[in-house]
């Protein structure tokens, strides 16, 4: 029976390993352009098989953008930009990437003074 949990937990060890949510996020908001841009810094062996499955964006408190996706775009990352229209310096985006396998990474991103 001892033999059985060790393996167990052996075998989960294993698995939690080899599955991880997100390292980092990171953000931009360019306010001349109305334009997000999200960095997800993800490093994976097959970006095919490994990777961030969805984002989601909180402005403010409110869900705006919920985006899944079937790979991600180079094995150590997933970028991705997003045109935000009338969003303001000081508003505080909220945003989440779910691994495939296992795990969420959060970022509360507030909007910087314009340039």
């Amino acid at each position: 029976m001892k033999k059985k949990v060790f393996l167990m937990m052996f075998l989960l060890g294993i698995l939690l390993l080899s599955a991880h949510p997100a390292d980092e996020i990171s953000a931009n908001y360019d306010h001349s352009e109305q334009l997000l841009e999200i960095e997800i810094m993800h490093n994976v062996r097959d970006a095919a098989k490994h990777f961030i499955t969805e984002i989601k964006i909180a402005w403010n408190d409110e869900e705006i953008i919920v985006q899944k996706f079937q790979e991600q775009n180079t094995k150590e990352k997933l970028a991705i930009c997003y045109k935000i229209y009338s969003i303001q310096p000081g508003d505080i985006l909220e945003i989440s990437a779910r691994c495939n396998k296992f795990g969420t990474k959060k970022l509360e991103f507030t909007i910087p003074e314009k340039d």
